[in-house]
């Protein structure tokens, strides 16, 4: 709060109301809000065992995350099922290492969504990856579905 000069060509961040007491005195406010990811996803795998669907990822930061949801689901397009809702940190700059094992899975190829929910409802997708179970796996690795090109996260309502 306060009174400042405002200089020409310089972008300002501006929280609030700005008034002018001089007619004309304000001719132009570039106000710029400042965005972060909630999650800053550094890892993401699933794997078959004979126990189920290993899924297990990491987080070099969060800011404002509620949970992360897992869902199963039979095609990439698919709406899937939750599976699991599992609590976040909130705030944290940090690595943080996730875990959570699928222990009823479904034979054959199925696709598992990771998703982010900020405490102010706001989903992130931050993951799809593709899995084949059966019984009897001996385990083998999985890559994300379209490469690293969600690693930020694709925001959905």
């Amino acid at each position: 709060s306060g009174e400042f000069d405002i200089a020409p060509d310089v972008c300002y961040i501006v929280c609030g109301t700005v008034t002018c007491g001089t007619p004309g005195g304000i001719r132009e406010i570039c106000t710029t809000e400042i965005l972060s990811l909630p999650v800053e996803l550094s890892g993401f795998v699933a794997y078959p065992t004979d126990a189920g669907v290993v899924l297990s990822w990491e987080t070099a930061s969060e800011h404002g995350s509620d949970r992360f949801e897992v869902f199963r689901m039979a095609t990439p397009f698919d709406r899937g099922s939750l599976l699991v809702a599992l609590h976040a940190a909130g705030y944290s700059f940090g690595t943080i290492a996730y875990r959570w094992t699928d222990t009823d899975p479904e034979p054959g190829l199925r696709f598992y969504r990771l998703e982010q929910v900020d405490v102010d409802g706001t989903r992130v997708i931050l993951r799809i990856l593709p899995v084949t179970w059966s019984r009897g796996n001996d385990g083998g690795k999985l890559w994300p579905l379209g490469g690293d090109t969600d690693s930020g996260g694709r925001r959905v309502r």
